[in-house]
Order: C-alpha cells, then sequence, then structure tokens
C-alpha cells in the first residue's frame, strides 16, 4: 500500500522534484568553486606571523624548519635584528657574520669555535642538530643558541653564544645539556643529563641559572633534585625516607645544592619549594626559542 503511494507521489510531483534537484546540483557547484583571495594581503600577515621577536615577547606561533628560515631572512630586510636596543646596526651584522663562521665550522669540521670535537661519525645526521638566533638574555643584542643532540649522551649539548665586539668573535656564556628552559628575566633551567634514580618520573633534576648583565655570563644558583618515597624507601647511604620533613605527606621531598655543596641535607617540601623557585622565576614566563636545524641552507639565510 506505501509503495503504492508513493509511486503516484513521484508520478505526481515528479517535474518538481527533477527540477528541485538540479537547483541543488547548479547550488552545489557554486558553493565548491574556489574564490578569488588578494595573496599580496595573506602573504604579508604570514610574513608578520614568521617573523623572529627578537624583543623577547612569545611568539604566537611556531613554524617548521622552512617557515622559521624565511623569518631569518626577512628581519634581516627590515633591520629589526641587526640593529637591536644594546647594539648598532654595523654590530649586529657583524654578529650574525661571526655566528654564521661558528655554524660552519660546526657543519664542515664538526667542531666548535675553540676547536672542541663534537660527537661526530658517518652515522651522523647534522640537520638533526638546531641553532637560533635571539636575544635571549634580553640585553638588547642577539646570541647564537646551538643545540646538538644527534650524538651519545656524553656528547649532546647546548651552548650559547654572545658577540664580543672588541675581538669579532664569539664568546661562550653557557655550556650545558641540552633542554634548557629559558625565561624572559634570565633565569635558565638546565636539566641534568642523568637522574639520581631517586627523583622518579615526576620530576628531573635541574641547575638554575641566573644571567649577570655586569659580565654578560650566566651563573649557576643551585642545583635541585628530589626524593619520591615511592621509589625507594631508603637512600644509596641506607637513609630512611625523612617523613618529618615530607610536610604535607605526599611522599616527595626537595633538595636545593647552591654551587659548591655536594651533600644532600636539609630537605624541604613542595610548598617550600614552590615558594624558592618562585622567588627568582617571579612573574616571567617562559621564552619561545625560534630553532631551525643546522643545514647548509638555513646557514646561507643568515645575512
Amino acid at each position: 500500500m506505501k509503495i503504492r503511494i508513493l509511486r503516484n507521489s513521484i508520478k505526481k510531483h515528479g517535474g518538481m522534484l527533477l527540477f528541485l534537484l538540479l537547483v541543488g546540483i547548479l547550488t552545489g557547484c557554486e558553493a565548491k568553486a574556489p574564490k578569488e583571495v588578494d595573496t599580496s594581503a595573506a602573504s604579508k600577515k604570514e610574513t608578520e606571523n614568521i617573523q623572529i621577536n627578537s624583543g623577547g615577547e612569545p611568539n604566537k606561533e611556531e613554524g617548521n624548519s622552512s617557515t622559521v628560515t624565511a623569518s631569518i631572512k626577512s628581519d634581516t630586510e627590515q633591520g629589526t635584528n641587526a640593529a637591536l636596543q644594546g647594539g648598532s646596526e654595523e654590530e649586529g651584522v657583524n654578529a650574525r657574520k661571526a655566528f654564521k663562521k661558528v655554524l660552519n665550522g660546526i657543519i664542515e669540521q664538526h667542531s666548535l669555535p675553540d676547536g672542541q670535537p663534537l660527537d661526530w661519525n658517518e652515522f651522523s645526521d647534522m640537520a638533526k642538530n638546531e641553532f637560533a638566533i635571539y636575544d635571549v638574555d634580553q640585553d638588547g643584542k642577539e646570541e647564537l643558541l646551538i643545540r646538538y643532540t644527534d650524538a651519545s649522551m656524553a656528547g649532546m649539548l647546548e651552548i650559547v653564544y654572545a658577540f664580543d665586539s672588541s675581538t669579532n668573535s664569539v664568546r661562550q656564556q653557557i655550556l650545558v645539556f641540552p633542554g634548557i628552559t629559558y625565561y624572559k628575566n634570565g633565569i635558565l633551567e638546565a636539566p641534568l643529563s642523568h637522574g639520581t634514580g631517586l627523583s622518579g618520573v615526576d620530576f628531573w633534576p635541574y641547575n638554575l641559572f641566573q644571567y649577570d648583565p655586569a659580565d654578560d655570563a650566566y651563573h649557576n644558583i643551585a642545583m635541585v633534585d628530589s626524593w619520591d618515597k615511592s621509589i625507594a624507601e631508603n637512600d644509596f647511604n641506607g637513609t630512611v625516607f625523612p617523613k618529618e620533613d615530607d610536610i604535607d605527606q605526599d611522599g616527595v621531598i626537595y633538595y636545593i645544592l647552591k654551587e659548591g655543596e655536594y651533600e644532600y641535607k636539609d630537605p624541604i617540601d613542595r610548598d617550600e619549594y614552590d615558594k624558592w623557585l618562585e622567588g627568582y622565576i617571579q612573574n616571567s614566563y617562559i621564552l619561545e626559542i625560534p630553532y631551525v636545524n643546522i643545514t647548509q641552507d638555513n646557514i646561507e639565510r643568515v645575512k
């Protein structure tokens, strides 16, 4: 019965259905047709988004290697990186020449400016390592950052080079294991290459550094480590986990070893540790560094 009613309906309204079907097809084609785009405006907007932020404000977008590579060149053309607040335009140009020389030495001789050989063999891939040109210490002048990770654990390193205008060459500000967290106020968190075995997976021991504009260098404040009771009830010396120092009873205590100290003593609770760290970081924020791969093409784009 239902089938007979459907057939009658189709016979009665077939013309109208066919007309609506044709209108729908034509409308769909119109919707899918490409619209004209103002490519000049789009290109301008993209250039604005990929520029290196030498002023130290957080980058809103992180591009891939080719995107950030383009930014190295575009910022130089506009002169924003050649003459930052703390240096002349000539000094900025000379700094980039010195940085380029360092990068060529890494890719060609597999060594650092002081002659230190890098961990390199025929199976190494230099493009897996990274560099950036960025005012990381916020002194108004650019630094060269090298992150060398395609190596054995002992051969991995992260370096910050500043430009020395008196010698027209670079000067090392810091050399540590890769993975530095850079804060705008000059504080660095540099992870240790190996954990101590008691901190567990939720906390990795690190060194805290602070930039000093007086000598344009980073100085170690302390090494920070923790002891997670769930990992071990006793430390390597047989000492029992000090419950009296675990005030919030979360099973974790912290050690702050200042420069020159090597003995794990005077543990503190999480609240005291947070207050100590906040005293250095304060209201600062993490800088997003525009790293690119160490390739000949990327080096050539440094102008």
